[in-house]
């Protein structure tokens, strides 16, 4: 009787210690870090260059034009440390958004396609533009971090007043992808916010 109990206990144990390892099936999204060298910008008032003209302009060796309207800020030393043993990370979009009445409502910044993939690309010729993707690390010990060779430049900000802080969130959306094929949903943000001062 004794041996029976005491088996039944190490089974529930053993199966307790299996559910608190991390799962390839779950959408957990632990698995994903966002990192900036500052959690916050300035609102500049002027135009400037995207990281798809910047590199465009490297490739072709004409020079870049300014396609980002103003009012524009930059999120700076922009990375992301993933770290998933067996599923590699799919990055769909990067989205910034605020909300403030000195913003007249919410304002959304968006970074898909070739603006994404440009954020990070080799410092030396040919300029090759990365695929918005991170492989699975192989250990769960074990993270990669992929830093962007551009900084992220939203624009088209239009402000009421002056001498304001704008709260909001930086946010990666994608996906991650078992062995097997299966995806799952990722979803990670944290808090960023934009000083206007002109």
């Amino acid at each position: 009787m004794r041996k029976t109990t005491l088996s039944i206990m190490l089974l529930v144990i053993a199966s307790g210690a299996l559910m608190s390892l991390p799962s390839c099936s779950t959408g957990d999204d632990n698995f994903l870090e966002i990192k900036t060298s500052s959690p916050s910008a300035y609102l500049i008032p002027a135009k400037t260059t995207s990281c798809a003209s910047v590199l465009a302009s490297k490739i072709s060796g004409d020079a870049p034009s300014s396609d980002i309207n103003d009012k524009y800020f930059m999120v700076r030393g922009l990375k992301l440390t993933w770290g998933h043993a067996y599923n590699s990370l799919s990055i769909a979009l990067i989205r910034l958004r605020f909300t403030s009445d000195n913003l007249n409502g919410t304002y959304t910044c968006d970074i898909s396609g070739d603006e994404l993939t440009a954020l990070n690309f080799l410092a030396v010729t040919p300029f090759t533009a990365w695929t918005a993707s991170i492989p699975a690390t192989g250990s769960y010990s074990t993270k990669t971090t992929t830093a962007m060779t551009c900084d992220l430049r939203c624009g088209g900000v239009t402000t009421k007043e002056l001498g304001f802080r704008a709260s909001g969130r930086i946010q990666v959306i994608g996906f991650m992808t078992a062995p097997d094929g299966e995806q799952v949903p990722v979803n990670v943000s944290q808090p960023f916010s934009i000083d206007n001062l002109n």
